[in-house]
């Protein structure tokens, strides 16, 4: 399987159980060179819109993106990688999903957008009735496309 086979959004958990949602495969695949350095996508579990849970096995580098090769000024390089996937797992009930999306946003707190726009983020996921629903009710919210947007104006 390679990361165009996944179908999007798709809902990313880390190693640590932070998760973000990335819209597109161009998304998935962008990362900073330092979060290279520190292992990129490897370990970390991918959600499709589908079910199917896949891990990432390695991340490697592809290309710099953007004008001077992805370098910037302020921060690290902005790259392209590739994903090297594991096997894949069975879909997970939905409901375990709900339940480990909803409790790490609750332990990261309220949303940048106000505490009843935190709590109507919670009730959509809770009312999903697929995969697909949660990532869609997360984008708004946890979108990694916005912040490599504001990485490349700088």
């Amino acid at each position: 399987m390679i990361a165009s086979d996944l179908v999007y959004p798709v809902i990313v958990f880390d190693r640590s159980g932070y998760f973000s949602v990335s819209a597109d495969e161009d998304t998935l695949t962008t990362i900073s060179a330092a979060t290279l350095k520190k292992g990129g996508y490897t370990g970390c579990t991918i959600v499709d819109s589908e079910g199917r849970v896949v891990e990432v096995a390695s991340t490697r580098f592809v290309s710099g993106i953007g004008p001077f090769w992805g370098y910037t000024l302020l921060l690290d390089r902005i790259i392209r990688v590739e994903l090297t996937f594991g096997d894949s797992s069975s879909h997970p009930k939905l409901d375990e999903l709900k339940l480990r999306v909803t409790r790490r946003m609750k332990i990261d707190g309220r949303s940048i957008a106000g505490q009843d726009a935190w709590r109507l983020e919670i009730e959509k996921i809770s009312d999903a009735r697929s995969v697909s629903e949660i990532a869609n009710a997360l984008l708004p919210q946890y979108d990694k496309r916005s912040f490599l947007r504001m990485l490349r104006r700088l």
